[in-house]
């Protein structure tokens, strides 16, 4: 396993993204304190170019490390109970 954590552009997202083995998804949290964050930085595209990228897998990280840990794990296991069912079907 190897774990990128930190992508911030189309081309980083579409190089991840464009093998089906790979698993990209965002983290997003709501009620961010942006209180004294300067605006152009809110809005530089290495904050904002993939608001609208297609991502597979949404984790809203809302509540406690442990909550994040288990949809982690939750994401983990579907997507390799799926990627096994691939291979036993032959659809590689």
């Amino acid at each position: 396993i190897y774990i990128i954590p930190d992508t911030r552009f189309l081309n980083e997202a579409q190089y991840t993204d464009h093998n089906e083995d790979n698993l990209l998804l965002r983290l997003e949290r709501r009620d961010v304190d942006e209180d004294g964050v300067p605006e152009y930085v809110l809005k530089s595209s290495s904050e904002c170019e993939l608001d609208d990228y297609g991502f597979r897998h949404v984790i809203h990280n809302n509540g406690t490390i442990e909550d994040l840990r288990d949809a982690l794990i939750d994401l983990y296991i579907e997507w390799n109970t799926d990627q096994f069912h691939k291979d036993s079907v032959g659809l590689y």
